[in-house]
């Protein structure tokens, strides 16, 4: 169990880059309201009647396009192949048929109970595993899809299947000891299902229709898949059939070990004939082509010009956030609905569309172009693309901007009301006062946008007297600001954006993204590389004893 633990340990250090960064991103974002407690944290569950899924995957379905159970729709496949599975019930069996030494079985004591306990997880508000773990771990409540939990239990069972080799070739020395109760109890359900696919798929899949849904259910089983059915019976009989027998002519010494590679062959066939289903990509450029809307922003818009094309209601689907950044094109409501805290304010909430019908709101962002279905009268449109009508709308206050006047508040809330209040923020903007900090100065002068990259923003300022120069980016820790090279304190301007003090003269402005988290990271991983590489050395050259020596 320790060597277990530091493993867990080795495993979190060494995704440290990946993982401390979104840990620490979890304490700055806001979403939904829908979209918290529990019934949000067990939806996409696997349903329970998905558990044949693990070895039949076809009698729900894992095809998108005929899957008839419970969730919305089918998003990946819970299989975990014939081969893996019989080995992995042989391990188990071996273990509790004292096939395999004292240390062993206590690992495959806990592989198979973790395993257990994956598999209830992943079942949701099912089973009372998920619940207790919604209200003991603090991340929970933050996620969703249960089912992820399958990706582990993956694991498990890969490892449990080596265990079952191991017992395989144990045997070699003396008998395989297994118990056939366990063997019964484990595979025999799951054979006899593989049998009834086999002889009667059509039935099978109405059985499970009208026993386990309730009646009146609107989904039914495509009449397309019974053949495919059929495939699925016959495969993981016969991954059984090769995984066990195999097993026994090796432990009893009639074949060679190596039996092993075409058995193992034919499990990986058989795992990618299911798993190949979910790695169908539609091309890019296809799929997103280049529109006269698309291409007439790409031609006008500046860096640092945002673009709001609301979710109405209607026939005609607006563009979505992440289909305008694939063109490189800036959205005034984000790219994800976790957004960051000071931007969620900003907004009054979660729904940036709402929002964004406030005029201060929209210049603060320095929307500069609306794209809504229809076309408005009076009002000549720059471009149109089936049915999306683009339009120009006057940002005065600009990416970045001197203030003309400052007002100081302590309170983030007081901020809010006033930046929501305030019809011009050219000539007045609020700004959240420092414990410690001198307020800065109201100034006068000019800003451009000379580099404009994911992590880095460099303008030329010209200031004709020393102040504040606010930029509408959104505050958030990991930034660093630089004037002429040297760091400068950034202030929290107009409840959620960045605000900088910038001297009398001509100077470059910076910001550099620097994430503390993800430096953390990768010393972490850094560290548990050559820890494991120490480990590895010691255990591959282990020292030479005294008595050797001399």
């Amino acid at each position: 169990m320790t060597a277990f633990s530091l493993t867990v340990a080795a495993s979190i250090a060494l995704a440290g880059p990946q993982l401390f960064p979104v840990l620490a991103l979890l304490g700055d974002v806001t979403r939904a309201a829908a979209e918290t407690g529990y019934e949000f944290a067990a939806s996409w569950a696997l349903p329970p009647q998905e558990l044949t899924a693990l070895f039949l995957p076809d009698l729900i379905s894992s095809l998108p396009a005929t899957y008839w159970g419970e969730n919305p729709i089918k998003l990946h496949t819970e299989y975990l192949g014939a081969v893996p599975i019989a080995l992995a019930i042989l391990g188990v069996a071996a273990a509790w048929g004292g096939g395999l030494s004292g240390e062993q079985r206590r690992t495959v004591a806990f592989l198979a109970v973790a395993s257990l306990l994956g598999i209830l997880f992943a079942l949701g508000a099912a089973t009372p595993i998920h619940r207790i773990a919604y209200a003991l771990l603090p991340l929970i409540g933050s996620l969703r899809a249960p089912a992820m939990m399958l990706g582990p239990v993956a694991v498990f069972v890969a490892l449990l299947a080596a265990y079952g080799w191991e017992a395989v070739l144990e045997g070699r020395q003396a008998n395989l000891r297994v118990s056939r109760l366990a063997l019964g109890l484990l595979g025999g359900p799951i054979a006899l299902l593989g049998a009834w696919a086999v002889l009667d798929p059509a039935g099978l899949a109405n059985f499970a229709l009208l026993s386990w849904y309730p009646a009146g259910w609107p989904r039914r089983p495509d009449p397309g898949l019974a053949p495919i059915l059929r495939t699925n019976g016959l495969l993981l009989l016969a991954g059984f059939g090769l995984a066990w027998g195999g097993g026994w002519a090796v432990s009893g010494r009639r074949v060679a070990p190596w039996v092993l590679v075409p058995i193992l062959v034919f499990g990986i066939l058989d795992l990618w004939r299911v798993d190949a289903r979910y790695l169908e990509v539609r091309d890019a450029d296809a799929a997103l082509a280049t529109d006269p809307v698309i291409a007439a922003l790409q031609e006008d818009a500046d860096p640092g010009d945002r673009v709001w094309a609301p979710n109405l209601a209607g026939s005609v689907r607006n563009y979505r956030p992440n289909e305008l950044a694939y063109h490189g094109i800036s959205s005034a409501t984000g790219l994800q609905k976790f957004l960051l805290q000071p931007y969620a304010t900003l907004v009054g909430g979660i729904i940036p569309d709402q929002g964004l019908g406030r005029d201060p709101v929209r210049r603060l962002l320095n929307v500069r172009y609306l794209i809504i279905p229809g076309a408005q009268e009076d009002v000549a449109s720059l471009a149109e693309a089936s049915g999306r009508h683009l339009y120009s709308i006057p940002s005065p206050a600009g990416y970045a901007f001197f203030p003309a006047e400052i007002e100081l508040v302590s309170d983030p809330r007081e901020a809010a009301t006033r930046t929501w209040d305030n019809p011009d923020p050219a000539s007045l903007s609020v700004v959240e006062s420092r414990i410690g900090l001198d307020p800065p100065e109201a100034g006068q002068g000019t800003a451009a946008i000379i580099r404009y990259e994911p992590d880095v923003i460099e303008l030329d300022v010209q200031a004709e007297r020393a102040g504040l120069l606010a930029v509408s980016e959104i505050h958030n820790a990991g930034w660093r600001a630089f004037v002429d090279g040297e760091e400068a304190t950034i202030w929290r301007v107009n409840t959620a954006f960045r605000g900088v003090e910038i001297p009398t003269g001509p100077h470059r402005l910076t910001f550099a993204y620097r994430s503390s988290s993800f430096r953390i990271g990768v010393w972490t991983s850094l560290v548990a590389v050559l820890l494991i590489g120490a480990v590895l050395l010691r255990f591959r050259f282990p020292a030479r004893t005294r008595q050797e020596d001399a």
